[in-house]
């Protein structure tokens, strides 16, 4: 969340835009974050021999892409 604020603030646009732009997209990584956790738990619970490739593999993966489309 720290480096989406920053490469937000860092982008050359007014004040009002970034403001909006980092409160929708700490809202969008907060949810997905919330997502991870409980996808991350239910792997965990019915297939642990694959959390450590969901864990790394897929969910690392998702977050840099959704903060590069943001």
């Amino acid at each position: 969340m720290a480096l989406f604020v920053a490469a937000i603030v860092s982008f050359p646009a007014i004040l009002k835009k970034k403001i909006i732009g980092i409160i929708i997209g700490l809202m969008i990584i907060f949810l997905l974050n919330i997502i991870r956790i409980i996808a991350l738990f239910l792997t965990g619970t019915y297939m642990p021999s694959l959390f450590k490739v969901i864990h790394i593999g897929v969910w690392q993966v998702i977050f840099i892409l959704i903060a590069l489309a943001l």
